[in-house]
């Protein structure tokens, strides 16, 4: 007999009900007996499967949270003293010899470099090669990371390098904004009225300002804003 069949048996004390005798009693006692035996077992059994599943809640909140921090530390894992750059790929089998000459024209000492590693793009294709790869040099410090991007403008003077600009190395995340920022820049380019090409062959778009100055989109510190073109700089 459950719970419920006990309560709606049981007797009463009112008219009617006085012929139960002492036998009667005694088995309905039994009864509840068992009947709260029974929910004990059940309420034991039930709070059990409720720690195995906070437990396994808790197993799969760490896991969770062990998977948002892997791309975060991954991220953040370049040296502070990486510089990158983008060189021709007809120098990469004298990449060492580029290197120290570039550190040369910026003053910073031969010795100040760790490693060399040329990272080249994933589209690239035998039948339809990349003319530029990504050239990433370590420095032993972060002092000698700042003087080398400090004294980059010295690269873009000279005829040799002027095609060769230093940056400081990029998480996976930064190169993602930097790459939507560069479409957004080249997209606003585009929409220029003027047109302009140099000896070099390479183009540039533009707009007229004050006194017919060339202005046009370009990315300093993350931001997209209007810059003077060299030439027409005070």
């Amino acid at each position: 007999m459950n719970s419920n069949e006990l309560i709606k048996e049981w007797p009463g004390l009112g008219q009617g009900n006085f012929e139960v005798g002492p036998g009667k009693i005694s088995e309905y006692l039994v009864d509840l007996v068992w009947a709260f035996r029974s929910l004990q077992a059940r309420v034991s059994s039930l709070e059990s499967k409720n720690q195995s599943l906070e437990l396994t809640i808790n197993e799969q909140h760490k896991k969770i949270s062990e998977l948002e921090k892997g791309p975060q530390q991954t991220a953040h894992t370049i040296p502070e003293c990486t510089l990158a750059s983008l060189v021709d790929n007809s120098n990469q089998n004298n990449e060492t010899d580029l290197v120290h000459q570039i550190l040369d024209k910026i003053c910073i000492a031969e010795e100040k470099y760790i490693r060399i590693n040329r990272i080249k793009p994933r589209t690239a294709q035998e039948t339809n090669p990349v003319k530029n790869s990504k050239l990433v040099v370590e420095l032993q410090d972060s002092e000698s990371r700042n003087k080398a991007l400090s004294r980059s403008r010295e690269l873009y003077k000279s005829t040799q390098f002027k095609g060769i600009f230093l940056n400081k190395d990029k998480t996976l995340a930064e190169r993602k904004l930097d790459k939507a920022l560069r479409d957004k820049k080249k997209e606003r380019n585009n929409d220029l009225p003027y047109i302009e090409t140099d000896a070099n062959g390479k183009t540039l778009r533009y707009k007229k300002g004050k006194n017919s100055k060339r202005w046009f989109w370009g990315i300093r510190n993350e931001t997209l804003v209007w810059v003077l073109h060299p030439e027409d700089r005070d």
